[in-house]
């Protein structure tokens, strides 16, 4: 009786540890998985967009998802397992050999070659299971692509051709992934088979030391639960190498994106940055207050590369808004494009909605908000329900909300009509805070104080609209090609 109550007692104890091991293995990986998706996060919103170009949007949806996930399942499996399963097999080795050490070659042997197996499975398998990402990297892009293109496909009739490259793509990624199923499921049945081999030898030789007297059939017995012990605990075993071998290129993909070398180091050494630098440093260190500042040059010039320095090299970057070339708008509200994350904060809506109404004002956006139905009608992802000039216009008024110091345009009026290119223009120049427009169209600078003519991105001239014509060939050229009744 009492060796059933310490029986019992002993269970009662492994399944406490059990539940408190599953417990905080499950913590440990899913507090790891936040803190790799708060870091990934983190990095992808200071990412650089000519590093964030290299990445790609579908390769970082995948770091940020499915690779998070296999981390965290590898990681949860790992904590689980591996820190219990090898005590169990080297325990049940270590008394083997104390019953009979002859007899534990056998099971030491077992080990051996299932460990020689596992190796040979992740040799095979690992550079195969980055490949399939690749590939699935490759796929999801596409799939965004014909998408995001589908108008386009339909009216050049390349429906048939992309369909035969989709299912290409999907045909060679089935293959791939089916070969890194079959060699991945070796594992379970070799280390049933393995086993099965090591117990029948046990039986084997342990019989025949059994009838001379050299075991007891209580030692055999012994042997016999000692291999199953290990048995149970290869299968764990190699069920967790299979998440691992998924698991471990996960996490050096995701490391990858974490710590990639930000491409602005690169691109710092060329010819063109330093020129750009030296107009920064030389031309826009000191801008007066409420000083408009014009930079024009033809397409490629540098003109964009020039906002982006002058941004950088900003000491307090809270003082500027920025209109970039490219625009960026979440689906939501017309005021939640607007005000960003002002909307949220309490006892302010309507010292928000005075700002809104004024960054729509000066950015000609409220026409707009009124045809859509007011500010709290829905946009769709990417604003695709607005024009591309009542994009810009959107931008625009997003930049002139936080009420700043500096505003840099690029090329914002290009998209704009005549009428509001000038409505607008008028109100930037009527303002109070300085303003740098710069653009390839020569109405749009040439009332400023002073203008920059880029082209390769050196400086050619600088001075104000009447002064250019007269001296500047580039200048002159643009200025009359736009204005040719003027020649």
């Amino acid at each position: 009786i009492k060796m059933a109550v310490l029986m019992i007692a002993v269970a009662l104890i492994g399944a406490c540890v059990a539940l408190t091991a599953q417990f905080f293995a499950a913590k440990a990986a899913t507090g790891t998985a936040y803190a790799i998706r708060k870091d990934l996060n983190n990095s992808i919103l200071n990412m650089d967009k000519d590093r964030y170009r290299q990445i790609g949007k579908a390769t970082l949806l995948t770091r940020m998802t499915s690779d998070v996930n296999q981390v965290q399942n590898a990681l949860n499996l790992f904590l689980r397992l591996f820190l219990r399963s090898p005590f169990i097999v080297v325990g049940a080795f270590v008394m083997s050999m104390l019953i009979d050490a002859k007899m534990s070659i056998i099971i030491g042997s077992v080990i051996v070659v299932l460990a020689i197996c596992i190796y040979a499975v992740m040799r095979i398998t690992l550079p195969r299971i980055n490949d399939i990402q690749k590939r699935i990297d490759t796929l999801i892009n596409r799939i965004k692509n014909d998408y995001g293109g589908a108008k386009v496909i339909r009216g050049f009739v390349i429906q048939d051709d992309e369909k035969d490259k989709f299912e290409g793509e999907v045909s060679d990624l089935y293959n791939k992934q089916l070969t890194v199923g079959r060699v991945s499921n070796i594992l379970n049945p070799l280390t049933f088979a393995l086993v099965n081999i090591g117990i029948i030898l046990i039986l084997y030789f342990g019989g025949g030391k059994v009838d001379t007297g050299t075991l007891s059939t209580g030692e055999v017995v012994a042997l016999l639960n000692y291999m199953s012990q290990i048995l149970i605990e290869l299968i764990k075993m190699a069920s967790l190498i299979v998440l691992l071998m998924k698991g471990i290129p996960s996490a050096d993909r995701i490391a990858h994106v974490i710590d990639m070398s930000d491409n602005r180091d690169t691109i710092e050494d060329t010819p063109v940055v330093k020129s750009i630098r030296a107009v920064v440093d030389n031309n826009l260190k000191d801008i007066e207050k409420g000083e408009k500042i014009g930079i024009i040059g033809p397409t490629g010039s540098g003109k964009s590369l020039l906002l982006s320095v002058y941004m950088d090299n900003a000491e307090n970057k809270s003082k500027i808004g920025y209109v970039p070339q490219e625009d960026s708008f979440f689906a939501g509200s017309i005021a939640e494009n607007i005000a960003i994350n002002k909307l949220s904060e309490d006892g302010e809506k309507e010292s928000v909605d005075a700002d809104i109404k004024r960054a729509a004002d000066l950015s000609e956006f409220t026409n707009v908000i009124d045809i859509k139905g007011g500010a709290d009608s829905q946009l769709n992802k990417g604003a695709n329900n607005l024009s591309t000039g009542q994009k810009k216009r959107l931008a625009l008024a997003r930049a002139l909300y936080k009420k700043p110091d500096i505003l840099l345009m690029d090329d914002v009026t290009n998209p704009l009509d005549m009428i509001t290119e000038r409505t607008i223009i008028d109100n930037m120049l009527g303002s109070d805070m300085s303003v740098i427009i710069a653009s390839q169209k020569v109405s749009a600078v040439m009332r400023a104080d002073r203008i920059l003519v880029i082209d390769g991105g050196r400086l050619i001239d600088e001075g104000n609209h009447n002064e250019l014509l007269v001296r500047c060939e580039l200048y002159s050229k643009m200025y009359y090609a736009q204005y040719p009744k003027a020649n």
